[in-house]
């Protein structure tokens, strides 16, 4: 079942970097298919391989975590375009706040657990305690944006 869930998502990022290839080139002649489709499977595998050579060891947080980054990556989209009011409005005063990941987290989960915090304009880290799993963040908004919200929970 592992392999079938892997090989559909190395298919599924290839799909989606050759339509990005194909969208981005003036003239859809065949040898330009050719390159999209090496190109596209080359990405997909190295991008995968990454993810999992990131994301393994022993320093690995629960499963509830790796929701939790799921969540958060699919709200950084949505918490950007919730910040752009940020722009048209008087921009308040800003409030420091803590934000308390996994602790025995290791240096790939806090950098990008500290990524998705600061993705959005209206919140970005400060300070991190590793040993603690505390990050000191600065938020323009009054409380804990979507972002915050996806990786708490």
């Amino acid at each position: 079942m592992r392999g079938a869930r892997r090989a559909v998502a190395v298919a599924a990022t290839a799909v989606l970097c050759f339509a990005l290839y194909v969208a981005l080139i003036s003239e859809i002649v065949w040898p330009q298919l050719v390159v999209a489709g090496v190109a596209a499977v080359v990405a997909s595998g190295a991008g995968y391989a990454a993810a999992r050579l990131l994301t393994s060891g022993p320093e690995r947080p629960e499963p509830a975590w790796r929701g939790g980054m799921a969540r958060a990556a699919a709200a950084v989209p949505v918490q950007i375009v919730a910040d752009a009011r940020w722009l048209a409005l008087p921009v308040p005063s800003g409030a420091r706040a803590e934000f308390h990941g996994p602790a025995p987290a290791g240096p790939d989960w806090t950098g990008l657990v500290t990524l998705l915090l600061s993705a959005a304009p209206g919140t970005f880290v400060t300070q991190i305690d590793p040993q603690r799993g505390t990050f000191v963040l600065h938020r323009l908004g009054p409380g804990p944006d979507l972002v915050e919200r996806g990786l708490g929970r």
